[in-house]
């Protein structure tokens, strides 16, 4: 099992977070009015991913999964709507999953919190447990 996507391997572009901890940011938001009660944009990121780190993290807990780069012009031969997917994995190794640079808005978000996000590694090990299908 695995991944076969137009986008290189090792691009980090993908913004990992575990949505069961964004109430936590909302609730700091609320909490600290004085820093984040303007409009501001505050993502839930645990780290910045290529989709070479997410397999190495998987197959390092003992998933044993691949991830194989295709042209955009073979992958949008894949399926209905496969062009458009394309282009937007074309987008994300451009500008990233958020669109641009939104260190300062991470680090905003991780201030509200009160408390770092979980890593990819971790929310891996609690939600993906390796099992004979793996």
């Amino acid at each position: 099992m695995g991944w076969t996507l137009p986008i290189a391997a090792n691009a980090r572009v993908v913004h990992s977070g575990d949505i069961t901890e964004l109430g936590t940011i909302v609730a700091g938001a609320f909490a600290k009015p004085d820093i984040a009660g303007g409009g501001q944009y505050l993502p839930l990121v645990g780290e910045l991913l290529s989709y070479g780190d997410i397999v190495a993290t998987l197959n390092k807990q003992g998933h044993a999964y691949t991830f194989n780069q295709v042209p955009r012009e073979v992958f949008a031969t894949f399926f209905p709507g496969a062009g458009e997917l394309a282009e937007m994995f074309g987008y994300f190794e451009e500008y990233t999953y958020l669109g641009g640079k939104f260190d300062d808005q991470i680090a905003l978000a991780n201030k509200v919190a009160g408390t770092p996000p979980t890593d990819f590694a971790t929310w891996a090990r609690s939600n993906m447990p390796v099992t004979k299908e793996n």
